[in-house]
């Protein structure tokens, strides 16, 4: 599943690590050089610097592809409230 990361503080690079070790396609955005240097050379997972507020941001980390996925799945969370 291709899956993206906004944020790589303690929770992003956390969730990111354990993502990636199960075989999903990890995409993490942040604007902290260093943390996307350390999660680069750690984890398996591509890093974009970008605000992740940003369309440009989002589509360099392939939000277009992904978003539809991720927007059935919300779709599903709520149909069973």
């Amino acid at each position: 599943m291709k899956i993206i990361i906004v944020g790589d503080g303690k929770v992003g690079f956390t969730l990111a690590e354990h993502l990636s070790q199960e075989e999903h396609d990890i995409t993490v955005i942040d604007t902290n050089d260093a943390a996307l240097r350390h999660a680069s050379e750690a984890l398996d997972v591509m890093c974009v610097k970008g605000n992740g507020a940003s369309i440009s941001a989002l589509r360099e980390s392939g939000v277009d592809g992904s978003w539809g996925r991720a927007r059935r799945s919300v779709d599903r969370c709520h149909q069973h409230r």
